[in-house]
């Protein structure tokens, strides 16, 4: 008999959830709208990610109603989400805010939204917990429902709870006389930024709530992993990332984004050209850890120790 429980139920302000626990951690996923992976947590911890309560970060105006409709919006809503990358206006903020369907699935949810209109594809979100460890496994689908081939990668997008730290670590493999690593930036991150620590072996970026400024950044995580340290705890998300893949934004796997509301862990599949009825796939394994305290940013020894311990044993 499985150990995974799920039961319907009304999650503060954003209508009907579904609440998955395997009795050590628990997950809540949006039914009403999205969909979104909205908590993570330990049974009775505080979530690891963040809540939009306030509905404070929303897309709307002239380019979403000239495309969806008259009083289009888009709601981060919080918690993770699926899109489609490279990112474009409006065409990636569609504005998901009707029911979701779902099935009950071996260890957890699959989540169908409608089919977004105008776009042409449809997004499909399995999570699968864990019987007995504090880890999920959470499954990306796009298929193209229209008649045109596009040229597009799975992002899986993660908004993580305010004031923690993230970490990214760098490439490490030996490429002799050519280069081991891909930076992307964008047009508004300043690379002075204090939120940021260029390390020798690892990347880190702290979520402070009183910098309003943006800033984002894309690597070629061959290493597959990041990490967020908050609520005196770590969590992990692994992906795999293809050394020869074709990635998007000048060929990065693993993009973050923060301000003075957010910080967000995304990964990227590879760029692939989805045919018509054509499905494309990206997964990710989500990991807590309790009671890890955060090192500082520059700390790299500590950062050394909870790897080796926790991540690449």
């Amino acid at each position: 008999m499985s150990k995974i429980k799920a039961e319907q139920i009304e999650y503060k302000n954003f209508g009907k959830c579904l609440r998955i626990t395997n009795g050590k951690i628990e997950a809540v996923v949006t039914l009403d709208v999205g969909p979104r992976i909205l908590k993570f947590a330990f049974v009775g911890g505080e979530n690891f990610f963040h809540e939009d309560i306030d509905r404070e970060s929303c897309t709307c105006g002239e380019p979403l109603e000239a495309v969806f409709g008259k009083g289009s919006k888009w709601f981060i809503y919080g918690g993770h989400r699926l899109w489609l990358s490279p990112e474009d206006m409006p065409m990636t903020y569609y504005p998901d805010n009707e029911p979701v369907n779902y099935n009950i699935i071996d260890g957890g949810v699959e989540l169908i939204p409608p089919a977004q209109r105008v776009n042409d594809v449809q997004y499909r979100i399995q999570f699968i917990m864990s019987e007995d460890k504090p880890q999920a496994t959470v499954n990306h689908f796009i298929t193209n429902v229209g008649g045109s081939t596009i040229k597009r990668a799975p992002w899986a997008i993660t908004v993580m709870r305010r004031g923690g730290m993230e970490v990214i670590p760098e490439p490490i493999n030996n490429t002799g006389l050519l280069a081991n690593r891909v930076l992307s930036l964008w047009p508004y991150s300043d690379m002075s930024d204090d939120r940021i620590y260029w390390g020798k072996k690892y990347i880190t970026m702290r979520q402070d709530t009183s910098v309003s400024s943006a800033f984002k950044f894309g690597i070629n995580n061959n290493r597959g992993w990041a990490a967020y340290f908050v609520n005196n705890g770590m969590f992990l998300k692994r992906y795999n990332h293809n050394q020869s893949g074709n990635y998007p934004d000048n060929g990065v796997s693993f993009e973050t984004f923060t301000n003075n509301q957010i910080l967000e862990m995304e990964t990227l599949g590879e760029l692939v050209d989805i045919t018509p009825g054509g499905t494309a796939f990206h997964s990710e394994e989500w990991t807590l850890i309790d009671n890890v305290e955060c090192p500082a940013p520059n700390d790299e020894v500590t950062l050394d120790t909870l790897v080796k311990l926790y991540i690449e044993k």
